[in-house]
């Protein structure tokens, strides 16, 4: 049985790319094991959760404040600052930038090696030395899904990733990517040709039981959610927040993800007179994810344009609305664009910044709910004919079996 190592840097549970491969790679027969980084350990029941039905394994680096010893995380947070100090001036070797990567990232590389497979699969830059690592240790094969563009900013981070991305990518067998136009901006840099392969981020589970939109009972005032592991400011939540204060018709602005007391004071602030309609709901299990968001009229994916990885890529939000059958109004940026191209009837597109603009949207809607039903049934249609998990799934599958139906090994370094 061919085996298979998947890194990721955080809990399993919000990594949804991560997980769903995990669980595809699972049902494919293939021997799966992931290996990850613990650190907030108010997602380790969410983790438990999902283990509770799954048959692959999970071994971690647990830093968390439960388990770990106070020593223990400051040493890793230390080493941490330090490798980003060291390599945003442009020193230190590849080693010292996955240090700065992630947090605990040796332990990371030994819980690696000591996995055996056949290819081991990193998600995102930072887990990228973990991977070559083990890689090297079993003269296996490696993979990169790279889900976002870490390494463009002038962050101390984005200089680590950056040179980890550059020291591993040739080493790859696959670079899977969420859009085309993140797959276009990777490709101008690096040489990838036939190895780059575009996997949505659409979502694996989507209940059977759901109710088409025409078939819902309607709501009074329309419901306008977004959903995110933390919701923050001047991330174009500030212009749906407005927007529900600048609307004529009545709507409402429901967060699901984690909101500080002073996220929230100011969101509500900017909703002005329609503060008590933004209101704020606890993060929940991905396996019930697409079920909540069933329960509104349309969904706000507000991403900034001008972020150089937010701008490219697809999110797992956007895919979300679309499953659940959602009208989007979403930001104009090269990645959402290239999806509301080959689905216009699903939504519409608004400028970043343009609270007003988007206010109209969601007036339009709320008050000709026949123009909100084209859009929900556009969207719940174009997510199971185009952007459905079986259509990716079997693209990934077909990738995996063909990197390792002969043996490839990663260069020694």
């Amino acid at each position: 049985m061919t085996r298979i190592c998947i890194v990721t840097p955080s809990h399993v549970s919000f990594q949804p790319r991560a997980l769903r491969e995990a669980d595809a790679l699972h049902d494919a027969g293939y021997d799966v094991r992931v290996v990850s980084v613990r650190t907030d350990a108010s997602l380790d029941a969410f983790d438990a959760e999902l283990l509770r039905s799954r048959a692959w394994r999970l071994r971690a680096v647990d830093l968390t404040s439960e388990t770990a010893t106070q020593a223990r995380r400051w040493t890793a947070s230390a080493r941490l600052r330090t490798a980003q100090r060291i390599t945003a001036a442009g020193l230190g070797s590849r080693r010292m930038a996955a240090h700065a990567a992630v947090k605990g990232a040796g332990e990371l590389a030994a819980l690696v090696c000591a996995e055996p497979a056949d290819l081991f699969i990193a998600h995102t830059q930072a887990t990228l030395e973990a991977a070559f690592a083990g890689a090297r240790r079993f003269d296996a094969a490696m993979a990169f899904d790279c889900e976002d563009l870490l390494g463009d900013g002038a962050t101390r981070e984005a200089a680590a990733m950056r040179t980890l991305e550059a020291a591993h990518v040739g080493s790859c067998v696959y670079v899977s990517v969420p859009s085309r136009a993140m797959g276009a901006r990777l490709a101008a840099r690096y040489p990838l040709a036939d190895r780059l392969v575009v996997l949505e981020n659409v979502p694996e589970i989507v209940p059977t039981s759901l109710v088409p939109p025409r078939a819902r009972p309607r709501s009074g005032a329309l419901r306008v959610h977004w959903f995110g592991q933390t919701a923050g400011l001047d991330r174009g939540l500030d212009d749906a927040a407005r927007a529900i204060g600048l609307m004529r018709e009545r709507g409402e602005l429901h967060i699901v993800g984690l909101a500080t007391d002073a996220v929230q004071l100011a969101l509500r602030e900017m909703a002005g007179a329609g503060a008590s309609r933004v209101l704020f709901h606890p993060r929940i299990s991905p396996d019930a994810l697409i079920e909540t968001v069933a329960r509104y009229d349309a969904g706000i994916a507000c991403e900034r344009p001008d972020h150089p990885s937010y701008g490219v890529t697809l999110t797992n939000k956007i895919f979300g609305y679309l499953a659940a059958g959602l009208a989007v109004a979403a930001t104009d940026t090269p990645g959402q664009r290239e999806l509301l191209d080959e689905t216009p009837d699903a939504g519409v597109i608004y400028p970043f910044g343009n609270a007003g603009a988007l206010a109209q949207h969601l007036d339009r809607w709320a008050r000709d709910r026949d123009a909100l039903l084209r859009a929900q049934d556009a969207a719940w249609h174009a997510a199971r004919r185009q952007y459905s998990w079986d259509v990716v799934r079997r693209r990934f599958l077909e990738r995996i079996a063909a990197v390792t139906t002969g043996h490839v090994r990663v260069a020694a370094r």
